[in-house]
């Protein structure tokens, strides 16, 4: 069963690990958040021992980002990159982001797909881990869905 939740209340300055039942490394993870007066708000994928795939959006810039230069194996020294693309809010006012995580890619939807961010990246094993996180002050996350996607094999 896909973890679904809603958190009305605000996250500030802090990080909220999503539990076991969003653990996973090959997720469809969808996402409407509200910046409120956070600076950078998001998603943690593939959060494991030191490890994770940031996807959040930045409000000072309006812009959504994947950061991976936390990411697990860092292959060379140009690979640590934060791809970053201008996103609008929905006319709900809300950042709309879905999130595909398939062991080593992560794809980024904003905004119904005007803005796509995609990415390899090299987690250990045991980074399986999903969380929510805002900094700089306080984010409201509308909806939270998280599908585990299985294998075709």
């Amino acid at each position: 069963a896909p973890y679904r939740g809603v958190l009305y209340a605000g996250l500030w300055s802090a990080s909220a690990a999503l539990g076991s039942a969003a653990d996973g490394n090959a997720s469809d993870i969808e996402v409407a958040l509200k910046p409120g007066t956070a600076l950078r708000s998001g998603v943690k994928a593939l959060v494991g021992d030191g490890e994770a795939t940031t996807i959040g959006y930045d409000a000072s810039t309006g812009e959504v980002y994947l950061d991976r230069s936390s990411s697990g194996v860092i292959p060379n020294g140009t690979f640590a990159s934060m791809d970053r693309a201008r996103v609008e809010p929905g006319s709900d006012g809300l950042i709309h982001l879905r999130i595909l995580v398939d062991h080593s890619s992560v794809e980024v939807f904003a905004g119904d797909g005007t803005a796509v961010l995609t990415d390899t990246v090299f987690p250990s094993a045991g980074s399986t881990g999903v969380s929510l996180f805002a900094d700089g002050g306080t984010a409201t996350f509308t909806s939270v869905a998280v599908h585990r996607m299985g294998s075709t094999h």
